[in-house]
């Protein structure tokens, strides 16, 4: 976790902003995102960069365990009870757990104010 300034008027799920290496980027709450209790900033909280188009984040994770690279033939689709999670488009089963996989592009809004506001793209 870095230092962050806090944005007056930003949504719940807006932690504040970061300079990395001269960028503003957004430091996004995925918990308060998907409507859980967030919680408090802690030194200790990590940070992954995601870039999409020419949009780039941070994202709060609590760690990351593995790096993964999927063909779009080893996902399977959300069961249709699920289907209409504006994130959720995929899930990948390993051994006895299941990866949902999220699509990046729906967490950050593009400059017309797609993404986060509920329209897929």
């Amino acid at each position: 976790m870095v230092a962050f300034t806090p944005v007056p008027d930003a949504p719940p799920w807006v932690w504040g902003m970061i300079n990395m290496a001269g960028q503003m980027l957004p430091v996004i709450d995925l918990r308060r995102l998907f409507g859980q209790t967030g919680k408090q900033p802690q030194p200790q909280d990590f940070l992954l960069v995601i870039r999409i188009e020419e949009q780039t984040a941070a994202i709060v994770v609590d760690e990351v365990l593995n790096v993964l690279e999927l063909t779009a033939g080893q996902l399977q689709p959300p069961p249709a009870a699920v289907s209409q999670s504006r994130f959720l488009v995929g899930a990948f089963p390993q051994e006895d757990i299941l990866i949902l996989i999220l699509s990046a592009s729906r967490l950050l809004p593009d400059s017309g104010g797609k993404g986060i506001d509920g329209v897929n793209r």
